[in-house]
Order: structure tokens, then C-alpha cells, then sequence
């Protein structure tokens, strides 16, 4: 017969070998990213906005990545600066700092209520070979902790593809 201690060392030993959730791969002509089973991307004008794919949890968090050719005023001074001025409707929650994320240097940074009040949203941006990318991951208050380790997981991955610039 067996005991307690035994159920909850084996339960915990299968759960030890349970194979890791499933994960997707995003590309589009500019940038990949891992993001969890059950996301869905979509191309929305000139963005792209990726959803959790069941019912409520549309409304709970929310990726969108932009990339235009990269102007003037696209540096990553100027991303840095312009993150680190307090939203008119918000709360810096972690300063714009430099990250290096898979040998691309990205401004990071956490604010609450910028874009939406009652939700987080982390930014990160880039200009490299003359393209400027934006990457926003947002999530309301309420389920933010919810979304972190996929916010992370899609931050942490982000790879930008090779451009080839077009003859002027």
C-alpha cells in the first residue's frame, strides 16, 4: 500500500517529466519571436498584433510589433529619452534602460496606464539597418503575472532578421 509521501514523491517525479508546454514561433519580414501555444498573430494594417487565441483572454494582454524605416529622429538616445518622460495618463513602473537581447541593443521599459489605464505595458525598441522596430506587450492589471513569463519568453527571443536596404 502506498503511502502519503510516496503518491506526492511520484506525483511530483511525473510532473518533473511532463514535456514542457508548446511553444510557436512568430516571423514576418523583419523579426522572430517565441511566443506560447494558444497566441495568434495577425497582420493589422502595418502592424501586427498578437492575441491570446480563447474567448476572455483576448481582453486580458495583447503583443503588437511595428518596424518602419528608421528617420532621423529614430536613435536609440531618442527611444531611451522618450520612454523615460511620465505618461500624461500613467506611471514610469521600470525606466528606460539598454538591453542587449540576442546581439541587438533594445530600449526596455514597464510602464502602467500609457496606452490603456489598468494596464501594464512593457516596450522595447530598436533601430538597426536603418529600421526602426517596436515591440509592446500589454496586459491589464489584473492578470499581468498571468502574462509575464510569456511577455518574457517573446522579449528574451526576439531575433531580427538581416535587411537588405533598398538602392535610393
Amino acid at each position: 500500500m502506498m503511502t502519503h509521501w510516496t503518491r506526492i514523491l511520484i506525483g511530483c517525479a511525473a510532473a518533473l517529466f511532463q514535456p514542457a508546454a508548446h511553444a510557436e514561433k512568430f516571423e514576418n519580414a523583419y523579426l522572430s519571436f517565441t511566443m506560447d501555444d494558444g497566441w495568434r498573430c495577425k497582420q493589422e494594417g502595418t502592424e501586427f498584433v498578437c492575441r491570446a487565441n480563447k474567448g476572455q483572454a483576448q481582453k486580458e494582454a495583447i503583443i503588437i510589433m511595428a518596424a518602419k524605416e528608421a528617420g532621423p529622429q529614430d536613435t536609440l538616445f531618442n527611444y531611451t529619452a522618450h520612454l523615460n518622460v511620465t505618461p500624461k495618463t500613467g506611471k514610469i513602473v521600470q525606466p528606460a534602460t539598454q538591453v542587449v537581447i540576442n546581439g541587438t541593443v533594445w530600449v526596455d521599459s514597464l510602464q502602467l496606464g500609457s496606452e490603456v489605464e489598468n494596464y501594464y505595458t512593457r516596450y522595447a525598441g530598436t533601430v538597426k539597418d536603418g529600421i526602426g522596430v517596436l515591440f509592446t506587450m500589454s496586459a491589464h492589471t489584473r492578470y499581468y503575472e498571468k502574462y509575464n513569463g510569456a511577455f518574457t519568453l517573446a522579449l528574451h527571443s526576439l531575433k531580427l532578421k538581416p535587411i537588405k536596404m533598398r538602392p535610393r
